[in-house]
């Protein structure tokens, strides 16, 4: 497991990173936890990528605005997932964040939903 740790006047985030069991090499490719505390910025926008993810959320409420415009609200201990994207998506929060993450590769995101890749391009 890796551990990155950041401190600055806008606040502070902790990211733990671990790879894969050798079994879902090709499916997985990294896990991570985190924990953010941030004193300036509410909103951010996410990268676009070529990685699926499915994020469950440990701390306060957020709100993710993706790329086709779909509103999704995320309480504390309820998750979501996004696919592919070509376009920026973005986060709402009150400036803290919690929560751990799982990145997909395409193959492994069609496994693990049981959908094609056409139905979480681009969505939230």
């Amino acid at each position: 497991m890796k551990l990155l740790r950041h401190h600055s006047d806008l606040g502070c985030w902790e990211m733990a990173l671990a790879p894969p069991a050798p079994s879902l090499r090709g499916l997985v490719d990294t896990y991570s936890g985190y924990d953010e505390r941030n004193t300036r910025f509410t909103r951010r926008h996410e990268l676009p990528g070529i990685q699926a993810v499915l994020i469950v959320n440990l701390g306060a409420p957020i709100t993710i605005i993706d790329t086709d415009a779909h509103v999704v609200a995320v309480a504390s201990g309820a998750g979501f997932a996004a696919g592919l994207s070509d376009a920026y998506a973005i986060s709402d929060s009150t400036g803290s964040q919690r929560g751990f993450q799982v990145m997909f590769t395409p193959q492994g995101a069609r496994r693990f939903f049981g959908l094609p890749m056409r139905a979480l391009t681009n969505r939230a």
